[in-house]
């Protein structure tokens, strides 16, 4: 038989169980404004967590990661492209200097093949 509902032309009367709201607009708003919240929540959850790494406010933590991983931000504002420098990286006070591997080992290999990748 027919399917208790369907994506198009399905009127809230016809199913009580599953109920439609008739504004399509606002359902777009609304899933938009719910994945907007969580994001930002968990945005606001992952600098929590990363204060006490970075040793910085939270507020900081955004910017510590992108010039840890792509150099000054003010490149930005004079619209050069950001690249990845394994020097940078393998810095002493770099947050990334855990995870970036010799460029000897064949991890190392895979990374700097990414940071070309990335870079050109």
């Amino acid at each position: 038989g027919q399917p208790r509902w369907r994506l198009f032309g399905m009127q809230p009367e016809e199913d009580k169980v599953l109920v439609h709201r008739p504004g399509k607009r606002m359902e777009c708003m609304r899933l938009i404004m719910q994945f907007q919240l969580m994001v930002g929540c968990s945005m606001l959850c992952a600098g929590l967590m990363a204060m006490p790494y970075f040793q910085e406010p939270l507020q900081r933590v955004p910017i510590r990661a992108w010039e840890d991983t792509f150099g000054p931000v003010e490149r930005v504002w004079n619209l050069e492209p950001p690249t990845v420098e394994r020097s940078r990286l393998e810095g002493r006070n770099n947050i990334w200097r855990p995870v970036v591997f010799s460029s000897g080992s064949w991890l190392g290999y895979f990374q700097d093949t990414a940071f070309g990748i990335w870079n050109w």
